[in-house]
């Protein structure tokens, strides 16, 4: 799909089209200020891609988000990356199209639980844990339930709306589509999402790894992993390790 003909286009949608999208947010979404031109963008450009989907029967979407949305929208992206994820249509920022398979496969195999999708940006060897983190995408349900999903801006450019909370605590499973020259391989980690203070603006989890979390780290970077990693909540690392058993792909098991 093209961005600039979805900027172009949405923007003259009627308001009874895209109200609903907001009404939506609203639902979940603390301090939504729903007269905020942003606001209005997202709901704009929601609906328009969600016909889209519809029409083409989509299962997951890779969408580009720098800079595009900030210098022709004048919006930000997380919110759309949000609110589809939230309500099952997984949606993956930067062009990230193995991400976005990456957290579909998540989804199916944890009953539909929303995931999500965060850089690995930080690591505390002494908690052996590591966190995960983005710009301000994140599904709603996957809020730390102290302060529930909140509204912000995005923290580089400062553009509303972006999700603004620290991920709940419990068992995730951690997970990555890694494509090489050589072909496809599979990540699978297991870890604890820690019931911490927000680490970071945006969006953000701090996991204790079930493996040695320096180790574990080196041998990532070393292997040439893509810096976007998957998670869920629950255990379902015996069904990824089968998943690659079935494909017939390497697998990298952090367990």
């Amino acid at each position: 799909m093209d961005l600039q003909e979805a900027f172009k286009e949405c923007v003259k949608l009627p308001e009874q089209e895209w109200i609903g999208e907001v009404e939506r947010a609203e639902k979940q979404v603390i301090g939504l200020n729903r007269n905020d031109e942003t606001v209005t963008k997202f709901a704009q450009f929601s609906t328009y891609i969600k016909k889209h989907i519809q029409r083409e029967e989509l299962d997951a979407l890779a969408m580009r988000c720098w800079p595009d949305f900030f210098n022709d929208l004048g919006a930000a992206p997380c919110s759309t990356l949000s609110q589809f994820t939230e309500d099952g249509m997984v949606t993956s920022c930067e062009s990230d199209i193995h991400g976005s398979i990456s957290m579909f496969i998540l989804r199916e195999l944890a009953g539909g639980n929303a995931p999500y999708l965060g850089d690995l940006v930080h690591i505390d060897e002494e908690k052996n844990s590591v966190v995960f983190w983005h710009c301000g995408a994140g599904a709603y349900s996957l809020a730390n339930p102290s302060t529930g999903a909140t509204a912000g801006v995005h923290p580089n450019r400062k553009i509303g709306f972006a999700m603004d909370f620290g991920l709940k605590a419990g068992e995730v499973t951690i997970f990555r589509v890694s494509h090489t020259p050589d072909g496809y391989r599979l990540l699978v980690m297991k870890g604890n999402a820690l019931d911490v203070e927000q680490p970071f603006t945006g969006t953000s989890v701090e996991v204790e790894l079930a493996t040695n979390a320096s180790d574990t780290l080196y041998e990532l970077m070393h292997a040439g992993y893509e810096p976007h990693f998957a998670l869920v909540y629950g255990d379902v690392t015996e069904h990824l390790i089968e998943l690659g058993r079935m494909l017939n792909l390497e697998t990298k098991v952090y367990v």
